[in-house]
């Protein structure tokens, strides 16, 4: 039995939460629900009832709440082996099940990119690689901070160079939340080094925008593509051009307790 501690059956609300435990075996996650909540109606402090409930509340896709309940559970004092059990049960579930659909810790992404190149005419892929790191601010938008550089180009004036980017996101969960959708825009830097510039650099600013998606199978662990586009002010003359680029990677979520 999945839920079932070893409780010594003696409280008021056991008879209600045994029902619970047999409607979850059954995959009824709604009678698990229920019961789970009338015991605790009937013995507030059942806290085998509270943890099939939090269990039940994820299984009927009610992120939100059944993390708060999991949370809740994995943080209450414990002062005997029944509830340090529900405790450790409860917090790995929440990182199992509630966790993955967040994503209020720090991310951080390490990807290969491609995208054109316009070069005298022609078109050709060129490489590269990148990381960001995007923090959660208070509110609905994040941000995300970000450098990039193609691969070496050993043409005629061997453009190349590195670009940061700053930028404002928003996500939008996609289902149940595992998957996750975002959208970012702001400024991009560009340190552009090449032949092409009697000195040897030079420096662009403009604007990036971007629109990714996430999937996170593990707490720490996750996949992320991203389609974007810069332009560059007063770039419009080079002989070379990167408009747009597809980024694919990894990512890794820092912060938070195991």
């Amino acid at each position: 039995m999945v839920l079932f501690i070893g409780l010594v059956l003696a409280g008021t609300g056991d008879e209600a939460y045994l029902a619970g435990l047999e409607a979850w075996q059954g995959s009824d996650w709604e009678g698990a629900l229920a019961r789970a909540r009338e015991a605790q109606g009937l013995e507030p402090d059942h806290r085998a009832a509270a943890l099939l409930e939090g269990y039940a509340l994820m299984r009927l896709h009610q992120k939100d709440e059944g993390s708060a309940r999991l949370r809740q559970l994995s943080e209450l004092p414990a002062d005997d082996s029944t509830e340090r059990e529900v405790q450790r049960r409860a917090e790995r579930a929440w990182r199992r099940y509630a966790e993955r659909f967040a994503r209020e810790l720090v991310q951080l992404d390490g990807y290969a990119q491609s995208g054109p190149q316009f070069s005298y005419g022609a078109t050709r892929l060129r490489g590269g690689w990148g990381a960001a790191l995007t923090v959660a601010l208070p509110g609905p938008v994040e941000a995300r901070v970000g450098v990039s550089a193609p691969l070496p180009d050993f043409g005629l004036f061997e453009i190349s160079g590195a670009r940061f980017d700053l930028c404002a996101v928003t996500r939008l969960p996609v289902g149940r939340g595992v998957w996750t959708a975002d959208l970012a825009l702001g400024p991009t830097l560009w340190n552009a080094t090449g032949n092409y510039w009697p000195e040897g650099s030079h420096r662009y600013t403009g604007l990036r925008a971007s629109a990714g998606l996430d999937v996170r199978p593990a707490w720490r662990f996750g996949f992320r593509g991203e389609l974007g586009g810069q332009y560059y002010f007063g770039a419009a003359d080079l002989p070379h051009t990167l408009p747009f680029d597809v980024r694919l990677g990894l990512t890794t979520w820092l912060g938070g307790k195991r």
